[in-house]
């Protein structure tokens, strides 16, 4: 996979280099190099890239679905509660900015 493929992927997710450097266990440097084409990942962590741009697309795809379906009043909630988690977590760092760049529920 290609440094240029891999930072796509990564701004398409809304993730700092140090987020997803986090993620997938290697310092925030060593995905730059990677990014820049100054490195060539292992073939393990070749494997970790495309789980985690998987996951990715796969809550990406099943957080719109799910908001979809809900109310006003369930999306109200749903969207309180979001905010009010761990601004530390990964996870929830991506869907917080995933919902800001989509202007879902007026966050």
């Amino acid at each position: 996979m290609k440094g240029a493929t891999i930072k796509r992927f990564r701004k398409n997710a809304n993730l700092s280099q140090k987020e997803m450097a986090k993620q997938l266990d290697v310092t925030q440097s060593y995905l730059s190099m990677i990014e820049n084409n100054e490195r060539v990942p292992s073939d393990d962590l070749s494997d970790r890239i495309n789980q985690l741009i998987s996951r990715h697309s796969k809550m990406k795809m099943s957080l719109q679905d799910y908001i979809d379906e809900l109310s006003d009043e369930e999306k109200e909630h749903f969207f309180i509660n979001v905010m009010k988690r761990n601004e530390y977590d990964p996870m929830m760092t991506s869907i917080n900015s995933w919902l800001k760049k989509n202007k879902i529920g007026g966050v």
